[in-house]
This record gives C-alpha cells, sequence and structure tokens, in this order.
C-alpha cells in the first residue's frame, strides 16, 4: 500500500535538495538522519506539506505512530494537496495502534470517494470487516 512520492515532490520556496536528501534517507530507511533533515526544514517553514507528509511517513517507518498521526492530522487540518495521502497513511497508522473504529471510519469515507485511494480503502474494509 505503499506509493514513492519523491517525484511528486515540488515547491517553489523549498530546498528541493535538501528535502531529496531526507527523502533519500527515509527510502534507504535511514529514519534517524531523515528525521533530522526533515526537522531543520520544518524549522525553517513549518507550512510545508510535503516535508510534513515525508516527516509523518518516516515516524511511521520509526514506529512512531503517535507522532505521524499528529503530523497527517495538521495536513488534514491545513487543506492543502496532500489530504488524500494523508486520510490513507492516517488510517494505517490507526490500524497500527489498534484504533480500528477510526480506521474503518475513514477507510469508509475513502472508499466512497473518488481517486486512488479507493479500491485500497474498499479492500482495508473486507479485511477489517473479517
Amino acid at each position: 500500500y505503499w506509493r514513492d512520492w519523491s517525484s511528486d515532490v515540488c515547491s517553489s520556496d523549498l530546498d528541493a535538495g535538501k528535502l531529496q536528501t531526507g527523502v533519500d534517507y527515509y527510502l534507504s530507511k535511514n529514519y534517524t538522519k531523515a528525521e533530522l533533515v526533515f526537522d531543520e526544514l520544518l524549522k525553517k517553514n513549518e507550512n510545508l506539506p510535503e516535508v510534513r507528509l515525508y516527516s509523518g511517513l518516516n515516524q511511521m517507518g520509526k514506529g512512531n505512530f503517535a507522532n505521524a498521526i499528529n503530523l497527517f492530522t495538521d495536513i488534514i487540518s491545513a487543506d492543502d494537496q496532500y489530504i488524500p495521502e494523508a486520510l490513507w497513511y492516517l488510517g494505517l497508522c490507526y490500524i497500527k495502534t489498534g484504533e480500528i473504529v477510526k480506521a474503518h471510519s475513514l477507510f469508509e469515507t475513502m472508499s466512497e470517494t473518488e481517486g486512488i485511494y479507493k479500491k485500497k480503502a474498499q479492500r482495508i474494509l473486507k479485511n477489517i470487516n473479517r
């Protein structure tokens, strides 16, 4: 259920090279170094949804689901372009933390909404409902 977003990342006032370095660390599972890069970028400008998304994914990789949930919730609250992705990964975090009712609610919404996560959400719902 993972999608590599590194090719989609672009923001005019973002240090793209720095973000790519963080993404590369994340993809190579070097979560500690990735976290340092993402934290540095967020200190410069906390309104970077691309960095928040990757930071959330990195937290998931580290098993820090509570931190990931906070980051994905921030993205959703900010009403930006990464809401579908944030909802998807938030749902996965809820499954990992045993919050099945919350996960079910998110995947139910996604399964009824056109988009790249519709069919995946339907499959997860089938597994949750077993």
